[in-house]
């Protein structure tokens, strides 16, 4: 059986973080996949964008690792699966960082390609003029977010992306196998540069496959998604809501927070919280109705 072929076999879980998502496309095409503001997007259109964004991302070859210059919105949530469709390594580049420091992440992880929002188009002209100056060219795609195309029912784990002959280094076209990076995520840098930490397809498939009956997430729920891109938490709160068939909800970072009130307005069921009764935060799925304070969810951001 192929690695990312989605765990069809003697069910078997899937081993590659995309082989998550296309077995809840298949299992769950209609339901809700990601909801922004009052759009939602199911399973099914929401990997139509993603292969589309592949398709152009692979346009002119293989790509190894991408840089994500994105929101937490349908574009940098599409781009992130569009990555892992061509066999990527996923990069998230937050778009307000400094300039040099996204600059250094994308000099440090190799980056091969760019998905950029075109709203964060000043950023993305700065980092490309930096890294001209060092020699660098890198190719950009803009991930589209209106009428997607229907996502054909396809075996799980198979892209329309370009494919490679298999004498493949890791990471390096094709549809992603479990041994591969899937993601290359850049600490804070407070004692000096950045340092890039991978995390494989391996790694968070073997988390998922043991939470998943523990953290009891699957269609009907909304999980929020608090978490830049660039934080470990994220993987946490994006692939436990879409192993599962829930539907991802991004909010603005925990700052001024609401209600409890608000969070049931909007229509949580599960989200990240930390933990009030110990001096070191530690992050914890939850349950609205089991939080007498919601000290870290956000309303929703306006775009």
């Amino acid at each position: 059986m192929n690695a990312a072929d989605g765990g069809n076999a003697a069910g078997r879980s899937p081993t590659t973080l995309l082989g998550w998502f296309l077995a809840s496309r298949d299992r769950h095409p209609h339901a809700p996949a990601l909801r922004v503001g009052d759009r939602v997007w199911s399973y099914s259109q929401l990997d139509g964008l993603a292969r589309d964004l592949a398709d152009r991302l692979t346009a002119t070859g293989p790509v190894r690792r991408v840089g994500l210059l994105c929101r937490r919105d349908a574009g940098g949530l599409a781009g992130y699966l569009a990555a892992l469709h061509a066999g990527a390594a996923v990069v998230p580049l937050n778009p307000e960082n400094m300039v040099d420091r996204n600059r250094n992440i994308v000099r440090q992880a190799q980056v091969d390609s760019l998905i950029a929002d075109p709203a964060d188009a000043g950023h993305q002209d700065a980092l490309l003029r930096a890294l001209a100056d060092t020699g660098r060219r890198i190719p950009v795609v803009h991930p589209l977010t209106t009428e997607p195309r229907p996502s054909t029912r396809i075996p799980v784990g198979r892209s329309r992306a370009r494919r490679v002959p298999q004498t493949r280094g890791p990471g390096v076209g094709g549809p992603p196998e479990e041994g591969d990076l899937a993601c290359l995520l850049f600490d804070s840098g407070t004692t000096g540069q950045p340092k890039g930490v991978p995390i494989t397809h391996r790694q968070v498939c073997a988390h998922l496959a043991a939470r998943g009956p523990e953290d009891e997430v699957g269609p009907g729920d909304t999980v929020s998604q608090i978490h830049e891109l660039t934080s470990d938490l994220s993987v946490f709160e994006l692939w436990t809501a879409w192993a599962g068939g829930a539907c991802v909800l991004p909010l603005s970072r925990p700052r001024d927070a609401p209600t409890t009130a608000r969070v049931r307005d909007l229509g949580i069921t599960v989200r990240t919280a930390t933990d009030p009764t110990v001096s070191c935060p530690q992050h914890r799925w939850a349950r609205p109705e089991k939080i007498d304070s919601d000290p870290e969810v956000l309303p929703v951001p306006d775009r």
